[in-house]
């Protein structure tokens, strides 16, 4: 027999339900073998297991278990029937191709759990009062002053993150990711989802509207008070700033590497012979690694581009200057 002790399920979108069940009290004197530093981890890999290729969203239960005679074991449980000839597929949990690419060294195509990490707004500190400005710069300078400090007041008290840099002259928000809004309802039943909204758009990540996320918009609106009785606002100008530091963010991503088209190029030399079969293998291992690194960059460029367009579609088609009250 075999008691199961620590239950991961893993299904979905969301992050992984961990069921845990305490171990009796230990009926003998003898000393426990092993202690855990406050703070460490600790990573394993289990043969055979960890040859189970990751498919996103796909519902997996693993548990850690005792046997009777104390044994402990690791099972790979499947939540659902798999037919005869149908690839076992595992889960390594919510991640995205960054996360991906980063640890276990590949990255997925169309991956909505993709993010884009470290976007950082930048809002001038004002200076001082001197003693030798005159009547108009001390109450434009004192007015300023009120509106940082009303500024400051909401950053804190939204739990912005923000530092100050370069000689506190300036004040950084964020940072802040980008990505997409994941599905509202639980996934109980370990179900996937299709890459489109089909019939329940609702419940689809690809259907959820906007990228960019609230507090991003709120920082904004904090950047673009111009006085404390009007308070905050987002003006045309605040959204050119972020529609800037996106698009070069992104042209970053613009330009493909040519390591596929090496790796390509070797593949496909038609040399038999056992040199040239091992640089075609060679090759086909760095098409894979070009693969990966293209599927990351794709994801950064498709979440880029979104979060530009739900930008334009927010600013005025006049010459006017609109503001939205926060």
């Amino acid at each position: 027999n075999t008691r199961t002790i620590l239950s991961v399920r893993l299904g979905g979108w969301r992050a992984p339900v961990i069921t845990l069940q305490k171990e009796p009290p230990s009926q003998t004197d003898e000393p426990k073998l092993h202690s855990k530093r406050h703070g460490s981890t600790l990573g394993i890999m289990i043969p055979l297991y960890d040859m189970l290729d990751h498919k996103p969203g796909h519902a997996v239960q693993w548990e850690a278990a005792t046997r009777d005679n104390n044994q402990h074991c690791i099972r790979f449980r499947s939540v659902h029937s798999i037919a005869e000839g149908e690839p076992i597929w595992n889960n390594y949990g919510p991640k995205g191709n960054g996360e991906l690419l980063a640890t276990y060294g590949f990255a997925t195509g169309n991956n909505i759990l993709d993010s884009v990490e470290g976007i950082v707004l930048g809002l001038r500190i004002p200076g001082p009062i001197h003693d030798n400005d005159n009547a108009d710069t001390t109450v434009e300078t004192e007015e300023r002053l009120q509106v940082y400090e009303a500024q400051m007041a909401l950053i804190k008290e939204h739990s912005i993150p923000h530092r100050v840099e370069n000689d506190g002259h300036v004040l950084l928000l964020g940072p802040f990711s980008l990505h997409r809004k994941l599905p509202t309802k639980s996934d109980e039943e370990g179900d996937t989802h299709d890459e489109t909204c089909g019939d329940d758009p609702d419940n689809t990540p690809e259907c959820s509207e906007g990228v960019i996320p609230d507090d991003l918009y709120r920082a904004l609106s904090f950047i673009g008070m111009e006085n404390v009785e009007e308070g905050p606002v987002v003006s045309e100008d605040e959204l050119e700033m972020l529609r800037d530091v996106l698009t070069r963010k992104l042209d970053g991503f613009r330009s493909r590497t040519k390591a596929s088209e090496r790796a390509n190029a070797c593949e496909n030399n038609g040399d038999s012979s056992p040199a040239g079969a091992a640089t075609a293998k060679m090759a086909s291992e760095e098409l894979l690694r070009a693969k990966s690194v293209e599927a990351y960059k794709d994801g950064q460029r498709e979440l880029l581009q979104l979060a530009i367009a739900e930008l334009a579609a927010l600013m005025p088609c006049d010459d006017g200057e609109e503001k939205v009250s926060s």
